[in-house]
């Protein structure tokens, strides 16, 4: 079994050692997919919202015909 290493000790001196970025990894490349994606979609929410719309001025119009008889 490999020794374990000791945690180091306090000195009194405590400092805050922020990280350094680093170079962009394959998975960071991919986010730059990620608004043609986001675009797509929210035209598809449009769309069924339109549809949506659509179907329930027709609705309507059936229901408002069908009281006039």
């Amino acid at each position: 079994m490999p020794k374990r290493k000791k945690p180091p000790q306090d000195s009194g001196n405590e400092q805050v050692v922020e990280p350094q970025p680093s170079l962009p990894s394959s998975s960071a490349l991919d986010l730059h997919r990620t608004p043609a994606l986001a675009r797509f979609i929210e035209a598809v929410r449009q769309a069924v919202g339109a549809a949506l719309d659509l179907a329930d001025a027709a609705a309507d119009a059936v229901t408002k015909s069908l009281r006039k008889t």
